[in-house]
């Protein structure tokens, strides 16, 4: 089976925790593919449960821990996902999230590779996954 996009869902939120709908369609077997960027004071960033960190890059300063942070997860979607997911901050800031639905990734190993890269401009961000087909 082919891997294919099923949907997507975004959020912006000034507050925490910020709550995202699940994907529209998402069914059991699924792989979810979240990027958060958040910018504040946030050295207590927590996921939902269930969602495993792929990758991470910041340009967060080690004297007040404030700056840019970006987050790669994925979750295998279970038989009863919930309708929304919450993502905590652990400071004042503000998050942005996308979490994208694929059908058809191989479950037992879904990540191939990934990037989370800030290119120094805090303009160009890139992120990118590839995950194994079945």
């Amino acid at each position: 089976m082919a891997i294919a996009f099923r949907s997507s869902s975004t959020v912006y939120s000034t507050s925490s925790p910020a709550v995202i709908n699940k994907p529209a369609g998402t069914v059991e077997n699924d792989v979810l593919v979240a990027s958060r960027m958040y910018y504040g004071d946030d050295s207590t960033s927590t996921p939902p449960s269930g969602w495993t960190l792929i990758d991470y890059a910041s340009e967060a300063t080690p004297e007040t821990n404030s700056g840019h942070r970006l987050l790669l997860y994925y979750k295998v979607a279970g038989a009863s996902e919930p309708s929304t997911y919450s993502w905590a901050m652990g400071g004042d800031g503000v998050q942005g999230i996308a979490i994208a639905c694929y059908s058809g990734v191989n479950t037992a190993s879904v990540i191939d590779t990934f990037i989370a890269q800030f290119n120094g401009d805090r303009k160009k961000r890139r992120v990118g996954k590839e995950c194994r087909s079945r």
